[in-house]
């Protein structure tokens, strides 16, 4: 009897295919099959922790804008994205799909496009937020009536993450087919419901209202002068009493009269400071956490006396950071908007538009100034790129190929080229001019271009005078060396001993001297 290999090939069975279109493609790992619960529940419970133990819903989390200070920060985060300049990008170059770009851009116009920003801002707050459509005939095809923001808390999920809008406590209703968009912040699969930045700033804001509450009694008691009164070691009950109205009186009304041999003393709360600065400090820890929680850092709205503007700098990134994500979230609610605007009233032939927001100006310099360097090392960029990091429109710019490297589009450099009769030098001219002149911005560039060109059409014409003054010298004296010569070996022997070493000198210091001028362009470009 042979024995049994102890380690036998793998070999793939039939059944461990992938499955074909055939057969329905569905998830292995679900809900169904690793929780009982979850199986008898028709709508998914939202996981966020602090709701659940509390055992409320977002509608506690909306009553956190009470806060003055949530108000502000979260006005700051939403102004962000309302506050940003937008364009409507063709989503190719044939006429069909820049007429339905140019459609949609009408439709978004019609309406206010900033409110509705604000409202999709609000699945950042509550990690969710619902967008019915109403669409409306207009003409032979489909626009929009409104895009309205619903209260999230009107709608659930099924247990196959499905946006469902609630009837009961356990009953939902399906939601009509293209009629809802949905703005989700950091959603996944266990959680459709998203992250809730409002719920973060949950206990900071209640623990604030708390800490105003204890400071008001504190100041209360102990704001104003402290009273208190002596009484002789024998006195009545009665006597302690008169002095005690005397002491109220006085808090009251300032005057007051009190028994005969009673002390009374008023005592500042100056020595008291310490004591009422923690009330100050808990209530700003509260605030810090809530701007951490909704901008993601605090200098911006917190710098103080110790702050600095190289950390407020730092941390000013951190909200750039968020801001483009609030943007691209933003976009993406738009461009599925723009996706059903295109397929109903073009068909699915036609390329939809794009939501685009305009790129800040100051993260714009930082980039123009990195390609200008990469620019002078060789790199070239393609009009595509200039578009997309530019958020240039294609048919507003071209490209000219230029055989000597440099840009060739400045009219000052053409109109330097029509000065300068030489062609041989006007081109080398016109180079190093545009090295110079593409370091510079245009204006100061136009500026600079009358002192500059001076300059350097007198340099050019010096070398030039004195390059061919030597250059004459020098044939001379070879004409009269061959003059001399009967025959080529004659000539040859001439020529060699022909001086010309003054003229040597003196065209290796003009090319030392055009060595100096490139550099001072060079580090004038740099």
């Amino acid at each position: 009897m042979n024995k049994r290999r102890k380690y036998e090939k793998w070999v793939p069975k039939e059944q461990t295919r992938p499955e074909t279109s055939e057969h329905k493609v569905d998830h292995f790992a679900t809900r169904e099959r690793a929780n009982d619960f979850i199986r008898l529940m028709r709508m998914l419970p939202d996981p966020d922790p602090i709701l659940r133990k509390m055992g409320k819903g977002i509608s506690a989390l909306k009553e956190l804008l009470t806060d003055s200070h949530l108000e502000s920060v979260w006005g700051i985060r939403c102004s962000t994205v309302s506050g940003s300049d937008w364009f409507i990008k063709p989503g190719a170059d044939d006429t069909r799909s820049i007429e339905a770009a140019k459609s949609f851009e009408d439709e978004l116009r019609r309406l206010d496009v900033p409110h509705i920003m604000e409202e999709m801002m609000q699945a950042v707050a509550y990690g969710y937020q619902p967008m019915e459509t109403l669409w409306t005939p207009r003409g032979t095809q489909w626009g929009f009536k409104d895009i309205v923001g619903k209260p999230p808390e009107w709608f659930d999920f099924t247990k196959d993450n499905e946006l469902v809008f609630k009837t009961g406590v356990n009953s939902y209703e399906n939601l009509p087919e293209n009629r809802f968009l949905l703005i989700q912040h950091r959603d996944s699969y266990d959680n459709p419901h998203g992250v809730k930045v409002f719920s973060k700033c949950f206990w900071p804001a209640t623990f604030k209202k708390n800490g105003f509450r204890w400071w008001t009694v504190f100041v209360e008691k102990y704001g104003g002068a402290f009273l208190y009164g002596k009484y002789p070691s024998n006195a009545s009950e009665k006597f302690k009493g008169e002095l005690l109205d005397a002491l109220e009186q006085m808090i009251a009304d300032a005057v007051a009269i009190v028994p005969e041999g009673s002390e009374i003393t008023i005592d500042s709360m100056a020595n008291k400071g310490g004591i009422s600065s923690v009330h100050k400090e808990y209530i700003d820890s509260a605030n810090a956490e809530m701007s951490k929680a909704t901008l993601g850092q605090t200098l911006t709205t917190e710098v103080g006396a110790v702050g600095s503007y190289a950390a407020s700098q730092t941390h000013n990134l951190v909200r750039q950071d968020l801001a483009a994500a609030d943007r691209r979230r933003t976009s993406e609610g738009f461009n599925r908007l723009s996706d059903l605007h295109a397929f109903y009233n073009y068909g699915p032939d036609v390329s939809p538009s794009r939501f685009c927001f305009v790129k800040d100006e100051d993260l714009q310099s930082p980039r123009a100034d990195r390609d200008v360097k990469l620019y002078s090392l060789g790199w070239r960029p393609t009009k595509t790129y200039i578009a997309r990091e530019y958020d240039m429109q294609d048919n507003d710019f071209e490209i000219q190929e230029q055989s000597d490297g440099f840009f060739n589009t400045a009219a000052s450099v053409q109109a330097f080229e029509k000065a300068e009769p030489d062609q041989l030098l006007k081109k080398k001219k016109a180079n190093i001019f545009q090295r110079f002149l593409f370091s510079r911005s245009a204006k100061k560039a136009e500026k600079a271009y009358t002192k500059d060109s001076a300059m350097m059409n007198e340099f050019a014409h010096t070398l030039i005078k004195e390059e061919q003054d030597d250059t004459n010298a020098e044939i001379e004296q070879f004409v009269d060396a061959l003059g001399m010569a009967g025959n080529y070996t004659d000539a040859f022997e001439a020529l060699l001993k022909t001086d010309v070493s003054d003229h040597t000198a003196r065209h290796a210091g003009r090319i030392e001297n055009i060595r100096y001028v490139a550099s001072q362009l060079g580090a004038r470009r740099g």
